[in-house]
């Protein structure tokens, strides 16, 4: 009874659900109701045959579709065994649409946007002959047309996502069926299936691993596309599968039982039960058969081979398919990136809105001046009653379609096109290229957002360093080693045994595996680049890790022998262990634990002979030392271990390892035990190189009043010194330190601290750790959100993840401003997603971060080109769409509404049906979108020499609705320019035929004046120019004459535009018209614009006038101006006194800068042929600039440069504005 009541509840609640999802394909939302979810799961999970039969179908999809609990065995090899658990298909897609579905779920798509959604009710009254002013024709064509080109473009795209789903269904493995290894296409896998997986190939599901052709049991992967590192990493078959043959497993009898799945990518719990060849397997849900010969397998992460992963140095793999499809880890981490929308768009909307309101004003005007002219006497003759009631509502139709042009319908669609086009220039920028690849667009609506960032929070290690560790110093028994990156301890070696432990640590305690592939040193894979470091390190000091296998690890020492060092246990490191272990037998017999992890975790667990002695304080000395330098640091200990604690540990482990319940618990206590009463060895010190021009990059940042966040994992002496060298620090900086806070009230003591600090100092940094952060985040968040408003730079130190998504939150809602996050590695990504922008860097720690940001560039140096120049360009280009767009259309079209009032409020149509229609999409289309794609206010290079530029684009230079009114201002003129010049400047026109002008010709001689002002408009707005600007502003001209003469000369598809724009060009009248309209309508804004620019002048405008007038600015490629070792920019006056007298003023200031010595020039340039083409520059400048003289080089044998005897200045004594260092 309780059975068929839960299925009769979800069938209720389902029915219409699951239809839509079968036709959509979202099965998706299917899984996240989980009231259905329960239900099925009780009816599911019964073995009644009591559901009813209109259930079944039902039943059925949702059981292929969705996810239930996995308390079916699963019965290896055996798929008809497997058929009524309802396991999941492999079969992957991507795709929004199907074939039957596109066209419905399209439109429902198209028609979520209000713009649309507005022009399908301008469509309707259209098609009503009694309503419609204009023929249905012109109306639906264009918006069919614009719902076309949206739907092409989102085919396209789901069309090339079907390929990459098709390609990747249709791979070919190996699989184990019906007694024959046979390939077949991944998305035929199921699960219970034992597939081969050979070296280089993706693997296609979750699998536990089995056996592999190593004979240590271990398989090596990369998992790149699943949490973006790109270094190897191992997995490991149980001890009792390893040794099983590709026979052994065509005649194997199993039962694998695992957890349900989940999102953890290292967690997994299951048991494989094996059984002798011949028998039958035990039921799971009963007791009663004989278990005495099964042998119980219990499986960990260790044996999990994730789908995505790809095998590296391994020949071959076995596995049984444990998760397929959507129960895979890979299925389960991808996360759709948030929804993220630009102020930009916002304000569009905004604008839309506004400009919709002001029609139904006008709409609602028309519509009751026509019942109050009703009331001033009989107009039968028009309406044919006297009753104004019936016609009101015709005519508020009628001109809710006329005024339907106030909105640009082709705007939105020109916006997506513009987007694409944006973020194509950005792929394409070559000065952002490495190895010829460049950054890459994920997400295009946050194009021009990039100009309005205020904040930016930057992980360190692989953003601001390089990520390539290199082996540096090293402290051994209390002895500081500085060169020992470079073999100073090579002669130690085969006299010193302490020297010698040290480095065996260094070599062993690793999962590091040695390929020879030529030369000397092996090449070493390993899942941290910090390992493949230190086992450099022991190398060049002549301990060498020569060879891995299952036996141990082989390492020759100096010259003399390899030895094996037999492994006994690893264990392995982890974020909440922060260390890692090796327990080996060395050739001696005796038993060894090697560990290495982080200062604070092994020094608290030495011995107390250690814990107290001078090697302890000499160590500590050492670690401070190299972390102040920026060096990473490990520290390194040992023990031996007797034989009767190895056998106990043994014991503990290996029940560990086989436990179900609390399996991680065990082993952790376990490790624990082992790993105390340490004796210390000493200290490493690894270097991670800044990236290039990082310095000048954050320095050029900061100048353009962006503040920079420096969020890190390291310690904080190491985070210090990094901001230090990268000028995140400044030398006059005073720094507030909020760290090691062990209660709130520490927290609140150091914050009140900073506080009285700021009142004082001007420049002050803060940095704060991560157990400060604990209190500041939940008690102290609005103590911490006004301290790192007023401080100049603030470093986050041993930051978790989530603590790096925390404060990029706080940051976030707390001051309103737009946030950039940038990073390179997995543990970025939350943060990264969290801030309105997101960059990923392309980096050594792989592709995670770059695959979930909105975009990502190759290196650090290139996020001011990104911000500055990018969003500058995207912020401006889509500005001047949106505005002018807007502006033609009312310019154009307002005209209908002052004509309304000389028809008596007839909704008669002032211009031509087709000149209405294609005044979008074909006259007047080019300008804007030449506008949108080309125009610049600024070159690249004097934005990059001026970064102070960038602060009033941030406050909103081009896009504001101060702005916007602007425009509309001047379109409202325009238009009554337009109109009333036309009706009270022009008397009645007649041609030489005696045949006198109408309507239409009215309407055609406004429309080609209307259409030739808007389009020297665009001319009059455009400051660079370049030969799309000719061919669109030309073309627009011509295919105005064109569609006009084309109606002149078609009587039967035109017939009342038949010979009009004869009759209109023969009249010397339009040859007088369109000049004067011309000069009526833009004479204001020229005069306008020059007050502006003469009396209240952007900054812009000054650097440009600057920049065209008094210097050539020369690339940051080319070092002058703008020499990475130089932070040197050019000042400007931020007072409002006319820009004459501004100009004064920076004449005066030129004139005080001396040019400086051909000598002091040739240090700034990293060899001779840049000195040798500055100099050519200079000597080039000399032409342009008088005062300045000539610099003549000489190059010496040896291949220095000197200067001539003496340089030659102008004699007036002035300088030109030149900072070249």
């Amino acid at each position: 009874k309780n059975v068929r009541r839960r299925a009769k509840r979800a069938y209720i609640w389902s029915f219409f659900f699951t239809s839509y999802c079968r036709v959509c394909n979202n099965f998706d939302r299917l899984m996240n109701n989980r009231m259905l979810t329960k239900d099925l799961e009780a009816v599911v999970s019964t073995q009644s045959t009591g559901v009813p039969p209109c259930l079944e179908t039902m039943f059925e999809t949702c059981r292929r579709h969705h996810t239930f609990p996995f308390n079916h065995p699963i019965y290896v090899s055996d798929p008809v065994a497997n058929q009524p658990a309802g396991f999941p298909s492999n079969e992957i897609r991507t795709t929004k649409y199907t074939v039957l579905s596109f066209v419905p779920k399209n439109l429902l798509e198209q028609f979520r946007r209000y713009q649309n959604f507005y022009f399908l009710l301008v469509c309707i009254p259209t098609l009503l002959p009694s309503i419609s002013p204009i023929t249905p024709a012109s109306a639906v064509v264009p918006f069919l047309a614009i719902l076309l080109v949206a739907a092409t473009k989102e085919g396209w795209e789901d069309w090339k996502r079907w390929k990459q789903d098709s390609e990747y269904n249709s791979r070919k493995y190996e699989v184990f069926r019906d007694k024959l290894w046979v390939n077949i296409f991944n998305r035929n896998i199921q699960v219970g299936d034992i597939l081969c997986i050979n070296d280089g190939q993706e693997v296609p599901a979750d699998c536990v691993l089995l056996s592999t052709t190593r004979t240590d049991g271990i398989c090596y992967f990369e998992t790149a596309d699943l949490d973006g590192e790109t270094y190897l990493k191992q997995c490991t078959a149980h001890p009792e599968s390893i040794f099983f043959s590709r026979e052994d497993l065509e005649k194997l009898n199993a039962v694998l039982r695992v957890a349900p799945p989940d999102k953890a990518l290292y967690h997994f719990k299951g048991t494989l039960t094996l059984a002798p060849h011949g028998k039958l397997l035990s039921n799971p849900l009963t007791s009663s058969h004989d278990k005495s010969d099964e042998l119980v397998l219990s499986l960990d992460g260790k044996q999990l081979l994730m789908r995505g992963v790809r095998i590296r140095n391994t020949k071959t793999v076995y596995a049984i398919v444990c998760y397929t499809g959507c129960n895979t880890k890979l299925a389960l981490n991808q996360v759709s990136t948030p929804s993220k929308f630009s102020r930009t768009e916002k304000l569009t909307n905004w604008i839309t809105v506004s400009v919709f309101i002001l029609k139904m004003v006008l709409v609602i005007l028309c519509t009751i001046a026509v019942v109050v002219s009703h009331g001033h006497g009989s107009l039968t003759y028009l309406w044919g009653t006297s009753d104004p009631g019936p016609q009101a509502g015709v005519v508020f139709a009628s001109y809710f379609v006329l005024l339907a042009y106030f909105i640009p319908i082709s705007l939105f669609v020109n916006l997506e096109v513009i987007k694409v086009v944006q973020a194509y220039f950005i792929a394409c920028d070559e000065d952002m290229m490495v190895n010829g690849k460049g950054a890459t667009v994920q997400n295009s609506n946050l194009n021009d957002e990039l100009s309005r960032v205020s904040y930016i929070f930057s992980d360190k290690t692989g953003t601001l360093t390089q990520n390539k560790m290199l082996f540096d110093s090293c402290s051994i028994g209390g002895v500081n080693y500085k060169a020992a990156g470079r073999g100073e301890l090579q002669a130690k070696v085969g006299s010193d045994h302490e020297v010698v432990d040290f480095f065996l640590n260094l070599a062993l305690n690793n999962e590091v595996l040695p390929e020879r592939v030529g030369g000397n040193m092996p090449y070493y894979a390993a899942p941290s680049p910090d390992e493949v470091a230190l086992v450099k390190g022991a190398y060049v000091n002549q301990v060498k890790l020569v060879h891995r296998d299952s036996l141990g690890l082989t390492v020759q020492i100096g010259d003399g022998q390899p030895q094996i060092y037999e492994l006994l246990a690893l264990l392995p490191f982890s974020s909440s262990r922060k260390r890692s272990s090796i327990l080996v037998r060395i050739p001696n017999g005796k038993i060894v634990l090697y560990v290495k992890g982080a200062d604070q975790v092994i020094l608290q667990r030495l011995d107390k002979a250690s814990s107290v002695g001078p090697i302890v304080k000499a160590t500590k000395k050492h670690i401070t030392d190299y972390s102040v330098h920026g060096l990473r640091t490990l520290v390194m200990a040992r023990r031996e271990i007797s034989k009767q604690e190895y056998d106990l540990f043994s014991k503990v482990y290996s029940s560990a390892t086989k436990a179900i319940d609390r399996r991680e618990e065990m082993l952790d206590q376990c490790m624990d035990d082992i790993e105390s009463q340490l004796s210390l060895q000493g200290c490493t010190a690894i270097e991670d190189k800044l990236q290039e021009n990082v310095s000048w990059t954050i320095d050029y940042l900061i100048r353009a009043g962006i503040k920079v966040w420096m969020i890190t994992g390291d310690k904080q002496e190491t985070a210090e010194n990094i901001a230090k060298s990268c000028k995140l620090i400044k030398e006059n900086s005073t720094l507030v330190r909020v760290v090691e806070a062990q209660h709130s009230n520490d927290c609140r003591d150091m914050f009140q601290t900073a506080r009285k600090v700021l009142r004082t100092e001007t420049n002050v940094s803060l940095v704060i750790d991560s157990m400060s952060l604990v209190f500041a985040l939940v008690e102290f968040r609005e103590e911490l959100l006004e301290i790192g408003q007023k401080c100049s730079s603030v470093i986050v130190c041993r930051a978790e993840p989530l603590q790096k998504a925390q404060v990029v939150a706080l940051l976030k809602n707390g001051t309103k401003k737009i946030c950039l996050a940038i990073g390179d590695g997995a543990n970025d990504v939350s943060m990264i997603q969290e801030a309105h922008i997101g960059v990923g860097i392309w980096g050594e720690e792989g592709s995670q971060a770059a695959r979930n940001s909105d975009f990502s560039v190759r290196q650090f140096k290139h996020l001011a080109r990104l911000i500055t120049v990018h969003g500058r360009y995207n912020m401006m280009r889509t500005a001047l769409m949106v505005e002018f767009s807007f502006y033609k259309n009312l310019a154009m079209f307002f005209v209908q509404f002052w004509f309304a009032s000389y028809c008596r409020w007839s909704a008669q149509t002032f211009y031509d049906d087709w000149v209405m229609a294609g005044f979008n999409t074909v006259l007047v289309s080019a300008p804007p979108l030449v506008l949108a794609m080309f125009e610049k206010d600024l070159t690249e290079n004097t934005i990059l020499q001026y970064p102070e530029a960038y602060k009033e684009l941030r406050d909103g230079l081009y896009f504001t609705p101060r702005t916007f009114l602007r425009w509309f201002c001047s379109a409202l003129w325009h238009s009554t320019v337009f109109y009333f010049l036309f009706l009270f400047a022009l008397p009645d026109t007649m041609n030489s035929s005696g045949l006198t002008g109408n309507l239409w010709t009215s309407s055609t001689l406004v429309a080609t004046a209307a259409i030739i002002t808007i389009v020297f408009k665009a001319a009059l707005v455009t400051k660079y120019w370049v030969w799309p600007s000719h061919v669109g502003y030309w073309c627009s001209l011509l295919l105005m004459f064109s569609l006009f003469l084309i109606e002149s000369s078609w009587l039967d598809s035109f017939p009342r535009f038949y010979q009009v724009m004869i009759f209109v060009a023969s009249s010397p009248w339009l040859w007088f018209f369109i000049p004067c309209t011309t000069v009526a309508c833009l004479v204001p804004d020229i005069v306008q614009e020059h007050l502006q620019r003469e009396f209240y002048p952007w900054k812009y405008q000054m650097i440009r006038e600057k920049a065209i007038r008094q210097m050539p600015t020369l690339t940051m490629e080319q070092k002058v101006p703008l020499h990475p070792k130089s932070t040197e920019f050019i000042e400007l006056p931020v007072d409002s006194s006319p820009i004459s007298t501004q100009r004064t003023t920076l004449q005066s200031q030129m004139m005080d800068q001396t040019i400086p010595s051909y000598d002091s020039l040739v240090g700034a340039f990293d060899d001779d042929n840049e000195a040798n083409g500055a100099a050519h520059e200079l000597n080039s400048m000399s032409g342009t600039f008088p005062s300045l003289g000539t610099i003549s080089t000489s190059t010496t044998s040896s291949g220095s440069s000197d200067t001539s005897d003496e340089d030659e200045v102008n004699p007036s004594g002035e300088s030109s504005l030149i900072e070249l260092v």
